[in-house]
């Protein structure tokens, strides 16, 4: 019985080791091209929008697009939007 008991632990936490470790910039759904293009517009690292992500309980692999990645953050706050609004 133990022996059933340590195989199926070991399964639970196998499976839950394999899927966290899938993170990365090769693993998003979003097109390469228009990633970088976004982290150029935005002037943040992977690492960066990746934290910055985490504050929303989100990650890019929940996105679909580059599109619905800027649709959700919205656009990048600019020094000239800041003297606009004033």
């Amino acid at each position: 019985m133990k022996k059933y008991f340590l195989f199926f632990v070991s399964l639970i936490v196998l499976f839950s080791l394999g899927s966290s470790g899938t993170r990365g910039f090769a693993a998003t759904k979003i097109n390469q091209d228009e990633l970088h293009a976004y982290h150029s517009e935005v002037r943040m690292t992977q690492e960066e929008l990746e934290e910055y992500l985490s504050y929303y309980d989100l990650t890019l692999n929940e996105l679909k697009s580059a599109e619905e990645l800027l649709d959700t953050l919205g656009p990048a706050v600019t020094p000239l939007d800041l003297t606009e609004s004033t």
